[in-house]
């Protein structure tokens, strides 16, 4: 099983537009959490209105919450 956090999933589509990104879904993408990235993700993705985190690895509501944080314009989340 690879597991993986924001950060590698950030690098992972480095590429992309992520300013212009308004609903990501990373549905079972093994994520666990924001770790040292909360600025980059911040800075890199400031559109994203809808985020679906469903079936993967938060470990506690307190890392659900570290990633919502870093959303400015967060309006539905998806955490089941």
């Amino acid at each position: 099983m690879i597991t993986c956090c924001i950060e590698d999933l950030l690098l992972l589509i480095l590429f992309s537009k992520l300013d212009a990104l308004q609903e990501v879904v990373l549905r079972g993408c093994l994520v666990y959490g924001v770790g040292d990235s909360s600025e980059k993700l911040r800075k890199c993705t400031p559109g994203i209105q809808e985020l679906d985190l469903s079936l993967n690895l938060l470990p506690s509501w307190q890392r659900l919450a570290d990633i919502c944080k870093c959303l400015n314009n967060l309006t539905n989340l998806n955490a089941r």
